[in-house]
This record gives structure tokens, C-alpha cells and sequence, in this order.
């Protein structure tokens, strides 16, 4: 049985426990209207004092077992989480970086039938992370072609309904081999996207990323606009790792949000460098 209508879940360990819950979750209060909403996180170890603190504001805690890269694994423990669910739209997303500044519950209603997500302007290159020892042999050809020829969809945040969800969580766990190697959940996720789901693009402000974009962004009072001034619904302060997130100190409220302009020019040099090479093996590969 579901409390709500709609679903937004996310997954988090304890290297994120801080972040999802003062961050994350206190960003979505303030921002998202969660009266038709359950919010569930994916536990893959979070300590017992946050835990308590999720459930006493109506977080619904799912835990499991870490056995591979959260961002891999979660669609395996989101499967299992709906098989005796019934929600009509879910909304994945990361739980570790990313910040609501916007009521985002228009996204609910809007192209129900679709796999709905941000495509990205300019990125490193799908086919960079496409490893033969990571997928199995017969798929292997394939998502090398179409992760070429495609734009990258941003996996960090997406919606679908329950069915073409599902779907997504099932042929995932059929064509990866390997659980514990960052970057295949976008991999998988495009190929799914541009060959099998039906598919209708977001506009940007629901999954901004500082650093894919040629201008930079700016701040007041501690809320992040595009560089025309647009206030943006979510942001995603990608990277992997804080040296290369555009913003520092990154989060919800007044004295957060402070852009890092070496690292944002840093990063846009590498993404042109990347796309530049690209373009060239592209060529002398189908020379």
C-alpha cells in the first residue's frame, strides 16, 4: 500500500547522512509541496541519530545491504521497494548533491507517459565510461553506438511513471555485470532512453549543472540562478569529488553557495577538450 500518489526517492549512506538530511531534505520541505508525496530514502548505512531524525518528519527508510556503488545499486533496492507498491509518477533522484529551490509537483503532471529527464548542453562523453569488462558481450557494440550518437541524458534526476519505471530498474539489473564502478547507472540509463522508452526532455532549471553550461551561474542570499537571472528549481552540484564542484560550501540557506570560478573554468576546459576528441575519434572511427 502507498500514503500518497506520487513518489520521490533517493538512496544514501553515511558519507552523505549529514548532507541528505540538513541539505537535501530540508531543501525539499521548504520548497516542494508534499502533500501528495511519499519521500523514501534507500539506506545503505545510515547512522541510527539520522534515521530517526528522517522518520520523525515522515521519510520513509528502506534499508539495504551496500554491495556495490550506491548510484548502481539503488536500482536494484528501488525494484524491491515497489513490488507491492502502486504510485502513479516516481521522481529518482541523487540524495548527495543536489538542493530544491522551487516547487517542482508540476513535473508530476506533465507527459505522464514518459521517461522525463534533463538532456545536458556539453558533458564528458558517454563512451568514455563504456568498459567491455562492465557490460556483457552482446550489448557491448550496441552501447558504444548509441552513446556516441546521442546527447547525454542526466540520470542524477528523472521521472517516469511506475510501469516504464520498473522497466528501467529491470532491464538495468539484466545488462550490467558489474555493481561497484561509478558511471554505468548513466550509461545504461542513456541507452535505455534513446532505444526503448518513450521520451520527452525537461528544461534545465529541473537538473542544472553549474559546470556544463558557458556562462556562470550567480548567487543571492544563498539561492542559485542561471546566468540570465532564472531561478532554478533544482540544482546539481555534479562531480564526484568537491574539487570539481562549481559551488563550495554547497546546501540550503542564506550563508551558503559560494562559486568557485577556477573550478568552473577548469571543468569547462576539460569538457571542450573531451568533446574536441570526441569529434575526432568519432571521425576516424567511422572513416
Amino acid at each position: 500500500m502507498t500514503k500518497h500518489k506520487n513518489l520521490i526517492i533517493t538512496c544514501a549512506d553515511e558519507n552523505i547522512a549529514d548532507f541528505l538530511q540538513n541539505q537535501w531534505y530540508k531543501s525539499l520541505v521548504a520548497n516542494v509541496d508534499l502533500s501528495n508525496i511519499d519521500v523514501v530514502v534507500i539506506d545503505y548505512g545510515l547512522p541510527q541519530n539520522t534515521c530517526a531524525n528522517l522518520k520523525s518528519q515522515g521519510v520513509i527508510l528502506y534499508k539495504c545491504k551496500k554491495t556495490g556503488f550506491p548510484g548502481s545499486i539503488r536500482f536494484r533496492d528501488s525494484l524491491k521497494f515497489l513490488k507491492d507498491k502502486k504510485y502513479d509518477q516516481i521522481l529518482c533522484c541523487d540524495g548527495g548533491d543536489i538542493i530544491f529551490q522551487s516547487n517542482i509537483t508540476p513535473l508530476f503532471e506533465e507527459n505522464t507517459k514518459f521517461v522525463r529527464a534533463v538532456v545536458e548542453v556539453q558533458a564528458i562523453r558517454l563512451d568514455h565510461f563504456v568498459s567491455k569488462t562492465n557490460f556483457k558481450e552482446e550489448l557491448y557494440e550496441k552501447i558504444i553506438k548509441v552513446t556516441r550518437s546521442n546527447p547525454n541524458v542526466n540520470v542524477g534526476v528523472f521521472l517516469a511513471p511506475q510501469n516504464l519505471f520498473i522497466k528501467i530498474c529491470t532491464r538495468y539489473l539484466s545488462m550490467l555485470v558489474k555493481f561497484k564502478v561509478f558511471g554505468l547507472e548513466t550509461v545504461i540509463f542513456n541507452y535505455l532512453v534513446w532505444t526503448e522508452l518513450p521520451f520527452k526532455t525537461i528544461d534545465r532549471i529541473y537538473n542544472y549543472i553549474p559546470s556544463n553550461y558557458g556562462k556562470i551561474c550567480s548567487v543571492k542570499n544563498g539561492i542559485i540562478y542561471t546566468a540570465e537571472k532564472e531561478k532554478i528549481a533544482i540544482v546539481h552540484n555534479a562531480g564526484r569529488w568537491d574539487s570539481n564542484r562549481t559551488l563550495q560550501d554547497f546546501g540550503f540557506g542564506t550563508d551558503k553557495n559560494k562559486i568557485s570560478k577556477f573550478v568552473f573554468y577548469r571543468l569547462r576546459f576539460i569538457f571542450i577538450c573531451a568533446d574536441v576528441y570526441s569529434r575526432i575519434m568519432q571521425k576516424i572511427n567511422s572513416a
